[in-house]
C-alpha cells in the first residue's frame, strides 16, 4: 500500500458546529488572503536584499497570524495542514523540475542518486541515535525525527541555491538532491509512524525500493507522453500550454500515489522531462509555473506558522539545538563523505554540500504526519523540527550573509575545516581535474593559507586532545573522584579551558620570543607558524584513541547488524564479543610512543622549513629556539601522559 496515502484522523480545527461559507465570508476570507500575499510578495523583495530565505518570513506572517500573535486566529487542524502541504509540495516539486536542466544535472545524477537514497539512511540512523541517547527519546520518536529532518527542502534549495554562485557540479548534485530525496523520506516518515517495531527490514526496503520504482516510471512515461502531446497537439490559445504542463505534471503525482508508488518522485521527473522538451510557448509556461511556485510556499509556509504555538517551543528549544548540532556537525557530513567519495568529489565541495542541505517547510510538514497518526509525543515532535528548521537556516544564512555566501560554505563548517587541516599531511591530493595525485607527506601544511581564526581552531583543537589524555590519568582521576552532579561538569571544563589556555600562551610565548629575533608583531608569525602544530595534533588523536578504536571499534561491528535494538542480525556479527587480546598492551605503547615522536618531529621540520622560507640561515635558526623548546615540552607531556 502507498505511503503516500490520505490522512485518517487529525485533530480538528475549532470547537463547536461549523458555519456554512456564505458570500460575506467569502469576501472576507478573499480580502486577508490577498493581504496576505501582498505583504508576502513584498517580503520577497526584503528577503532578496538581505539575504533571509523568504520561508523565514513567510513562517513569521503565519505566526504573528496566529493565536499568540496579534492576528489571534486559533487554528490546530494537523490534518488539513497536511493535505495542504502535501499539494503545495507537489507544485513546488513540478516548479523545481520544470526548471532543472538535464545538461546540468546529468553529470552530478549518481552522486545525487546517493545522496538521496543512502545519504538519506544514514543520516537517519545517525541523527535518530542522537536524539535518543543524547535527548532521551525513544526509539520510534527518534527515528521518526531523524527521517524528517533528513530531506532537504524543495522549495530553499530551489530558491536560494539558484541565487548564488556555485560550483555547477554543487548546485546540480543539491538540486537534484533535494527533488529526489522527498520521496524515500516521506516513505520512512509514515512507515515509522504508523508500524510498531520493525522485525522485518527487508519488507520495508522492499517497499521503498518497489515505490521508487513506480513512481519513477509513471513520472517518465507520464512526462515523455504528455511532452509529446503537446509537441504535436496546437491548442487555440497560448495561454492554455501552462494549464496544460501543470496538469500533466500533477497528473504523474496522483498517478503515482494512486500505484502505490512515489507521487512526489513521479511529479519532479515528469517535470524534468517537461522542462527539457523544448515545448511551444516556453516562457509563458515557466511563467506560470513560476507564479504557482511561489503562491504554494506562501501558503504552505503561513500555515505552518499558523499551526505552531511559540508558548509552547520553550521547553523543546535545547533538544532541537542538540539534535541539529547531530545533524550539522555529524549526521549530514559523514552522509555526504560517505557517499561522495567514490565520484572524486573534492573535499572543498563536499564541505559545501555539507553546509549547503538547506531544511524548510518539507521537514515542518512532515512532522505533522506523526501528529495526524496520533504517535505519542507527537506535538513535541512537530516543535522540536519547527525550530531545528528556524535555527539552521539562521545561522546558515547569517554566516552567508556576514561572511559572503562562499567563504561561509567553504570555512564555516568546523569539520570541514578540521580535516581539511588533517588532509594537508597525507601523501595524496586532487590536482584541478579532481584526479588522485601524490604528494610529498606534510607538503600540504605548507600551503595551507593564512587567515583569520586558523590559529584559535589549531590552539583548540591541540588543547581538547591534550586534555583528553590528561583527563584519564590518576592525577585528574583521583582529583575528581569525589565531584559528581554539575560541580562535576564545571570541573571538566574548566580544566579543558585550562588545558587550552596552556598550549595556547606556550606557542605564543614561542612567538614572542620569535618576534624580537627578527622585529614586528608576534601575531602575524604565529598564523604562519601555526601549521606546524598539526601534526602533533593527529599524533595526540593516534596516541589517545588508537586503543579505543581497537577495542570498541569491535563493539560498532557488533552493533552494526541491530543498530536499534530491535533483534536483528544483519551482517551475523550481533552474537560477537569484544577481543580484548586482540592487539598487546606492549604493541600498543608502541603505537602511541611512535606517534608522539613523529609527530613532534613532523611539527619542528614544517617550522624549520617556514622559518628558512621567511628569514636569513642565522634569523630563521634563532627564531627556533624558543618553538623548539615548546616542541620538546609538549613531547614530553604527551609521553608523561601516556606514562600516567
Amino acid at each position: 500500500m502507498s505511503h503516500e496515502r490520505e490522512p485518517t484522523r487529525g485533530t480538528p480545527a475549532g470547537q463547536g458546529r461549523e458555519r456554512p461559507l456564505t458570500v460575506h465570508h467569502l469576501n472576507q476570507l478573499l480580502l486577508v488572503c490577498s493581504l496576505v500575499l501582498l505583504v508576502a510578495v513584498a517580503a520577497v523583495r526584503i528577503s532578496s536584499r538581505s539575504g533571509l530565505p523568504s520561508l523565514l518570513v513567510y513562517l513569521g506572517i503565519g505566526v504573528a497570524m496566529g493565536q499568540d500573535g496579534i492576528g489571534d486566529i486559533r487554528f490546530d487542524n494537523a490534518e488539513l495542514t497536511q493535505v495542504i502541504g502535501y499539494a503545495a509540495l507537489v507544485v513546488i516539486l513540478a516548479e523545481g523540475g520544470l526548471g532543472t536542466k538535464w545538461k546540468e544535472i546529468k553529470p552530478a545524477l549518481p552522486a545525487a542518486s546517493a545522496l538521496a537514497l543512502a545519504g538519506v539512511a544514514v543520516s537517519v540512523g545517525v541523527t535518530a541515535a542522537g536524539a535518543h541517547y543524547l535527548v532521551g527519546l525513544e526509539w520510534r520518536q527518534a527515528l521518526i525525527i531523524g527521517a524528517v529532518v533528513s530531506s532537504t527542502d524543495a522549495a530553499a534549495v530551489f530558491s536560494v541555491l539558484r541565487r548564488i554562485p556555485l560550483p555547477a557540479r554543487v548546485t546540480g548534485t543539491l538540486e537534484a538532491e533535494s527533488g529526489f530525496n522527498d520521496a524515500p523520506v516521506v516513505i520512512l516518515v509514515v512507515a515509522f509512524s504508523t508500524a510498531g517495531p520493525i522485525s522485518h527490514w527487508w519488507v520495508l526496503l522492499g517497499e521503498i525500493a518497489l515505490e521508487l520504482a513506480i513512481g519513477a516510471a509513471i513520472g517518465l512515461a507520464v512526462g515523455w507522453l504528455g511532452a509529446w502531446g503537446l509537441r504535436h497537439v496546437a491548442l487555440p490559445a497560448s495561454g492554455l500550454y501552462p494549464i496544460a504542463v501543470m496538469a500533466i505534471a500533477v497528473m504523474a503525482y496522483a498517478g503515482g500515489a494512486l500505484a502505490h508508488g512515489s507521487g512526489f518522485l513521479g511529479v519532479y521527473l515528469a517535470s524534468m522531462v517537461l522542462g527539457n522538451a523544448k515545448l511551444p510557448h516556453w516562457p509563458a509556461t515557466r511563467g506560470f509555473a513560476e507564479g504557482l511556485g511561489w503562491i504554494a510556499q506562501i501558503g504552505m509556509f503561513v500555515l505552518l506558522g499558523l499551526l505552531v504555538s511559540p508558548h509552547e517551543l520553550g521547553d523543546d528549544i535545547v533538544p532541537a539545538l542538540v539534535i541539529g548540532l547531530v545533524l550539522t556537525m555529524v549526521a549530514r557530513p559523514l552522509s555526504v563523505v560517505l557517499c561522495l567519495v567514490p565520484f572524486r568529489v573534492p573535499w572543498q565541495e563536499q564541505t559545501l554540500m555539507s553546509w549547503a542541505g538547506l531544511r524548510g517547510a518539507v521537514p515542518i510538514i512532515l512532522a505533522t504526519i506523526p501528529m495526524v497518526e496520533g504517535v505519542d509525543a507527537s506535538h513535541r515532535i512537530f516543535n522540536i523540527v519547527f525550530v531545528l528548521v528556524v535555527v539552521y537556516t539562521l545561522i546558515q544564512i547569517a554566516g552567508m550573509q556576514r561572511f559572503g555566501r562562499r567563504t561561509w560554505l567553504s570555512q564555516g563548517e568546523a569539520f570541514g575545516v578540521y580535516f581539511g587541516l588533517l588532509a594537508g599531511i597525507a601523501p595524496l591530493t586532487r590536482d584541478a581535474n579532481g584526479r588522485v595525485v601524490t604528494q610529498p607527506v606534510l607538503s600540504g601544511l605548507a600551503r595551507i593559507r593564512p587567515r583569520p581564526g586558523l590559529l584559535a581552531v589549531i590552539t583548540v583543537a591541540l588543547g581538547s586532545t591534550t586534555f583528553d589524555g590528561f583527563s584519564r590519568t590518576s592525577l585528574w582521576i583521583n582529583a575528581t573522584a569525589r565531584i559528581g552532579g554539575f560541580a562535576r561538569i564545571v570541573m571538566f571544563t574548566a580544566g579543558l579551558l585550562a588545558v587550552i589556555g596552556l598550549v595556547t600562551l606556550a606557542f605564543v610565548l614561542a612567538m614572542r620570543a620569535a618576534a624580537k629575533v627578527v622585529g614586528g608583531s608576534w601575531h602575524p608569525l604565529a598564523i604562519r607558524f601555526a601549521h606546524s602544530l598539526v601534526p602533533i595534533i593527529l599524533a595526540y588523536a593516534i596516541a589517545h584513541y588508537f586503543s579505543f578504536l581497537v577495542l570498541e571499534g569491535q563493539l560498532g561491528l557488533i552493533r552494526l547488524s541491530d543498530p536499534f535494538g530491535a533483534g536483528w542480525n544483519l551482517f551475523g556479527t550481533s552474537d560477537w564479543v569484544i577481543n580484548y587480546a586482540l592487539v598487546s598492551p606492549r604493541t600498543i605503547w608502541y603505537v602511541q610512543v611512535a606517534a608522539i615522536v613523529i609527530g613532534h618531529i613532523g611539527g619542528v621540520v614544517l617550522a624549520h622549513d617556514r622559518a628558512i622560507a621567511m628569514f636569513d640561515r642565522e634569523a630563521a635558526i634563532r627564531t627556533q629556539y624558543a618553538l623548539l623548546a615548546v616542541m620538546i615540552l609538549f613531547t614530553a607531556g604527551g609521553l608523561l601522559i601516556l606514562s600516567s
